[in-house]
């Protein structure tokens, strides 16, 4: 089953795109609504 979602998933980002609302509506995380990481070291830190 859950090759099938990422299967499907993928050919709604392929045709609609990965930040539509048709993806998001079947069940994948738009890109747009994603939280940017905060991977970066601070400088002058110990």
């Amino acid at each position: 089953m859950r090759d099938f979602s990422k299967r499907m998933l993928a050919g709604i980002a392929v045709t609609r795109g990965p930040d539509s609302n048709e993806y998001e509506m079947a069940g994948g995380t738009r890109d747009s609504e994603r939280k940017k990481s905060d991977n970066k070291k601070k400088k002058g830190t110990t």
